[in-house]
């Protein structure tokens, strides 16, 4: 859960970083801003329905699947190594 819980807070710091470079380098003043996130919505909207019903499959199914094999290879390993 530690590891989970990092690797999120880290790839949400990221977002956080990508998204202030990004707004740096493609708009070129605040009062372009709302107009311009409401082109780029309107544009991607498909895409970013779609993309989001795939992370969130990702993270309820995938995430399950991951914890469950690394449990299944830790038990595998002791019960190879007879518990020692």
């Amino acid at each position: 859960i530690k590891t989970t819980l990092a690797i999120t807070i880290a790839c949400i710091g990221l977002t956080v970083l990508a998204l202030v470079i990004l707004r740096f380098v493609f708009v070129p003043s605040f009062d372009d801003l709302e107009l311009w996130i409401d082109d780029l919505y309107s544009l991607y909207q498909g895409v970013i329905d779609v993309v989001g019903i795939g992370v969130t499959a990702l993270y309820f199914v995938g995430l399950p699947v991951m914890c469950w094999s690394v449990a299944w290879l830790r038990v595998r390993e002791t019960q190879v190594s007879d518990g020692v």
